[in-house]
This record gives C-alpha cells, structure tokens and sequence, in this order.
C-alpha cells in the first residue's frame, strides 16, 4: 500500500498519453534512443520520431485481482470477471452477466452509502454487524481507468489449483475405497458415516418445522414483532413533536403506514416486509377503526384532516377498502381538538404506543416455546457436525500414521512420483508447485499406470473396486491430466490464431466435463478457464506473454 498512490499516478500516464520514442544523432554519429511521455524540444532535432500507444495489463494472482478490484478476501467466492458466485460455478450451462468497470464503480458507492447510513442508524436500532457487501464488492477498485478484462487470468495458479484438486481427489478416493485400513480407522470411518447420516436427518428434522404449522406460526409471530417495531420507531418519533407542521408531515407518514399494513411496503419507502395481522385494538375514542399496527397511532387530529380528492374514474389506488373506513370519515373525541392543541391528542398517542408494546410483549411470548423447539434441532446438528470433525481429524492423523511409517498405498504412491521429480511436500497454496503439477501432467499416462498397479496389488479385503474398475479409474485420472494439459498449453500461446483458440475450446471443454464427471469442484480457478481463458486469448499477444510465472520467480527468490 506505501507505493499505491505513486503507482496509481504512473500507470494513469501510461494508460492516458502516447509515448514518444525518439533518435537522435549527436556530432561524432553515435545514435541515442530516448522514451518519453513528455518529450520536450530536443525531439524536434531528432532523426526519427514516432508514438506509440502503450497497453496496460494487470497480471497477478485472484487474491491480488480482489484486492486491486475493491474485493478483497472475496477472490473464492466471487468471479472477478462475470457476476458468477462460486457457489454456481458447478453448473456449467450457467452464464452470468459480465462486470464492467463502471460496475464495479456503483456498487462500491452503493454499498459506501449503505456502511455510511448504518454508522449513523442508533446502535439500539441497527443490525449487530455492518450490511454485507453486494456481489462482493466492498470498495472503490483502484485503477479504474484499465479495462476490466486486461486484468488477467493468472494461468500458473489456474493450472497449480486444477492439479491440486485432481491429486487430492484421486487421494481420497484411495483412501476411502481401496486402501487396507486398521479396524480402529474403519471404525472410525463407519461412526463418520453414520454421523453424516445423522446430519442429514437433523436437517431434514430442521425443515419439517419450518414448513409445519408450528414452524409457520413462528415465522408469521417473528414478522409481527419486527414489523410492530418498525412501526412503533415511526410513531415515537412523530409523538415526540407535535406541532401543525409535524401533524402535515403524520399525514404522509400515515398513508406509509397504511400501505405497510394492507399491502405491505417496499424496501425503499423505509420499511419492508410481509402482510400480517399485527394489529392493536381500537380505543373507546375511536370505535369506527380497529386500527392496524400504527395508523392509529399517529398524532394526527383524524376528523380534522381533509377529505380525500375524488380518485380519477377507473383509480382505485387511493382507495381504503373495508374493513378500514375512510380516514376523514372518523369522529372521535380527540379528532375534535383543535389543530395546533397537541396536549390533547397526546395521552391517546401514548395509549395506543403502549398496547402496541404489550401486542409485541404477548408475541414474543408465544415465540419463545416455537423457538426453543427449533433450537435443540439447530443445537444437534451443530453437536453433529462439530463431532464428525473430530472424527475427521482422527481420519487425518491415520493418514499421516500411515504416511510417516511406509506402509500403506498412498506411500507407495509419493515414491512413484519422486521418480518422476514430484514432490507431494513441496506446498504451494495446496501439495505442489507449479513445475510438480506440469511433470504431473506431462508424464500422466505413466504415472496413473503405476498407480493402476500399486491398488490392484494393496487393495484391502473386501474392497468394492475390482480390477476393471481400478483400471477404469486411473485411466479417466490419466485422461483428465492430458486434457487439462492441452487447454493450459493453447491457453499459453503467444499471437494465437483462431485456429489456437478453437483447440483450446475443445480441449477445455473436454476437460471441464469430465472434471465434473469424476466428481472434482469447480473452483473459480476451473470457472475462469471454462468461461473466460478464450475472450482473452483474443487480446493482443494473447495470455503467453502475460502469464504470472516471473513474479512467482520472484517469490521464490525474495
């Protein structure tokens, strides 16, 4: 951050202003060049000069494309490129609209407009914890004036993530289904497997209430309560002053309050929510209205307002509908005071604060039984999931037992790839580097092969995976690293034709389906190479000359 303003001013001269490439000639013939973006007069003496229009390219890593693009620590849940949560990126037929700079630019104001008004809201009224961003955009991107797809998708940790994840999924499958376990791990494998059972029917427990009557009335009481409270900020507010030019103002406020009541009302007007049937019974002074939540409530001398203008013929917006009469229609004792007398009105305004307090009161006493029946379920799935993690950690720790020992399947694996240069240890954001994931690939045949050999030949007792099907797999595992390696090598030509970024289409296309097909996630890593390598092989030179590797270099060598 020390040098992003001096940074910033820099690439803003380069993306702004032509550089001017001089050559000039002094008395004894030497040649000189010079660059500039701000020649001065010597250019005039040169013997060639010309310009030329620099093109700027963001080249990093997704954690750095976040932070750069105002969405920092959201680079796994969010595509930088298309507004695609990581969440959906698994359905490949699903497309999403593509950001643009000036995008990005709205929603940091709006969401800066959000924090700000949540600062100013009353802590006693606010949420707990500032609104959450939208989209993931939190701040103001830093160089907005680069297009958007020159921020580059970083290639070398696109291909170190897709290795990662075809070697760990290919571990876990070893583990689990074909590998000689102790009765210990297999005990503790099976209590994993009846605790994910468990979950399951906890959560299935889980929304059985809330689709039951009882789960349904907790909902309906828990919008009253809110929406009763909103209402009531609204009428404490308005008692507060009572003078003719609030009582003007209570009469727009009591059109909102009607509209949250009959119909309810948008976000925007200020409050939201569903229809319900909070209501606070009518006061002797009143009996013409049994006054839903608020519209009572108000400081408004009723009788005294003026009646409505006739709707236009066919205009039914403005009209109340039994069982609410007309507003101006009312007569009571209070209406009658006179417009500037607050003193009066007062003690009706504050009768009726009260029994909307007491509504919420007995509301939140039919709650609280309906609440704690939902939260022992929530309480046990949480036990749940927090006692198969245990159990995983014990399942890790065979592993590494296993491991450490020489013994077991994975072991003999780890040597397999050794021989070829890999090495599994060697951590890079997950178990290989850059250069072990492209021997991987390179040598996939051979490699998932020996593999083929060593389960067949360790496979526990009883194990489901017959020979076939061992082979069946590793040879899919073998077909994916080739697939992968082909998209990652037409993805890195340099001045690629049309005729590159066809086959590099159809190799990724391949490639993502049968990813899919084995069962492996699709990260934001695969999402970016599915959805977005091909637009930018279009750019100029292509990606191969923008690749990430040498600042990775530099990593390595800091």
């Amino acid at each position: 951050m020390t040098i992003k303003d001096e940074l910033t001013k820099g690439l803003q001269t380069i993306t702004k202003k032509d550089m001017t490439i001089s050559v000039t000639t002094d008395g004894s013939g030497e040649k000189t060049i010079s660059c500039s973006y701000d020649p001065d007069s010597s250019t005039e003496c040169a013997m060639t000069s010309f310009q030329v229009t620099a093109g700027v390219y963001v080249v990093g890593d997704l954690a750095c494309h976040g932070m750069v693009l105002g969405k920092e620590s959201m680079s796994g849940k969010w595509c930088h490129l298309c507004m695609m949560p990581a969440s959906k990126m698994a359905d490949l037929n699903l497309t999403a609209e593509h950001w643009t700079m000036e995008d990005l630019v709205k929603f940091a104001q709006d969401y800066a407009a959000q924090v700000e008004e949540w600062k100013e809201t009353d802590v006693k009224k606010r949420t707990k914890n500032e609104p959450p961003p939208q989209l993931g955009v939190k701040e103001q991107p830093w160089w907005d004036f680069i297009p958007l797809d020159h921020y580059i998708v970083p290639l070398l940790h696109c291909n170190i993530g897709v290795g990662d994840l075809i070697l760990s999924k290919f571990r876990s499958i070893v583990s689990e289904k074909i590998e000689y376990l102790s009765p210990e791990e297999t005990s503790t494998r099976t209590a994993k497997e009846n605790m994910e059972g468990t979950i399951e029917a906890l959560q299935a427990q889980r929304n059985a209430f809330h689709e039951s009557a009882e789960g349904k009335e907790l909902q309906r009481l828990k919008g009253m309560v809110y929406r009763a409270k909103k209402a009531l900020s609204l009428v404490e507010d308005a008692n507060k002053t009572l003078t003719p030019d609030s009582k003007r103002k209570a009469s727009s406020l009591l059109d909102e309050v009607q509209r949250f009541v009959d119909k309810g009302i948008k976000a925007e007007d200020g409050l939201h929510g569903d229809v319900d049937d909070v209501v606070v019974p009518a006061i002797a002074s009143v009996p013409e209205i049994a006054p839903p939540v608020v519209a009572a409530e108000l400081p408004v001398p009723i009788a005294a307002a003026e009646p409505p203008a006739p709707a236009p013929e066919g205009d039914t917006s403005n009209t109340v509908t039994e069982p609410h009469a007309p507003i101006a229609a009312t007569k009571s004792p209070a209406a009658a005071a006179p417009e500037g007398d607050a003193a009066n009105s007062a003690p009706s305004v504050a009768s009726r604060i009260q029994a909307l307090k007491k509504k919420q009161a007995d509301c939140k006493k039919k709650i609280a039984p309906l609440e704690q029946k939902l939260k022992l379920i929530t309480n046990n799935i949480a036990k749940a999931k927090k006692y198969k993690s245990s159990l995983n950690d014990k399942i890790n720790e065979f592993k590494k037992m296993r491991k450490n020992s020489g013994d077991g399947i994975e072991s003999e694996m780890f040597l397999t790839l050794k021989s070829y240069g890999i090495e599994v240890q060697a951590y890079h954001g997950g178990s290989l580097h850059g250069k072990d994931v492209q021997k991987l690939m390179n040598n996939a045949s051979d490699i998932f092969s020996s593999f083929a050999d060593i389960l067949k030949n360790n496979r526990k007792e009883g194990c489901e995976y017959d020979e076939a099907t061992i082979d069946a797999l590793c040879k899919s595992y073998a077909e994916l690293c080739v697939l992968w390696d082909g998209a990652f090598s037409y993805a890195s030509t340099i001045d690629p034709t049309k005729n590159d970024i066809d086959m590099y289409q159809r190799f990724v296309t391949a490639a993502v389906h049968l990813h899919v097909q084995l069962g492996l996630n699709v990260t934001p890593k695969v999402h970016l190479m599915w959805k977005h390598v091909a637009d930018q092989m279009a750019l100029l030179g292509g990606l191969g000359n923008k690749r990430e590797d040498w600042v990775e270099r530099l990593h390595q060598t800091s």
